[in-house]
């Protein structure tokens, strides 16, 4: 059982990811009795696994302040990613408009344009694409942005 994961194009063997969850679901009876740590990589593999919402119960205990930057980034990725894919559009534009001090990558610009399109709100989509076409020229989702930007200014 191999998938392609949406954010590394990378093959993922989700028998034994699911069986390393089974083993260390089996072996706690309280996810807040995890450490940060621990919390961040089990909700990391429930993402995976397409778990969401188990993924988003434990992204949320982590306490973000013992993160590195790079766990930082890579969990609100994670965290916006399961939420788009639950359709709360409203809590992702929440969370990334309102954390002002992480500086927004292209995908989660991408993510941020989207759930507002889907809530109607075109001055934050717009805002979005635009600092994608603006400040990510490199960006796989460039020319998605300027679809989006022009369909938006009908």
């Amino acid at each position: 059982y191999f998938i392609f994961t949406h954010n590394k194009k990378q093959l993922v063997n989700i028998k034994l990811i699911r069986n390393d969850m089974n083993v260390i679901a089996d072996s706690i009876q309280e996810p807040s009795m995890l450490n940060y740590l621990e919390q961040y990589n089990l909700g990391n593999k429930y993402f995976i696994s397409g778990r969401y919402v188990e993924a988003m119960k434990l992204l949320e205990m982590v306490d973000f302040s013992q993160l590195s930057n790079n766990q930082k980034a890579h969990l609100m990725k994670i965290h916006a990613e399961a939420l788009f894919n639950l359709g709360n559009y409203s809590r992702i534009v929440n969370i990334l408009t309102e954390n002002k001090a992480y500086n927004l990558d292209d995908e989660l610009l991408f993510l941020l344009g989207m759930s507002s399109i889907e809530l109607g709100n075109k001055k934050i989509a717009l805002y979005a694409f635009n600092d994608i076409i603006e400040n990510h020229p490199n960006s796989e989702y460039q020319n998605i942005s300027k679809l989006q930007v022009r369909v938006l200014k009908r």
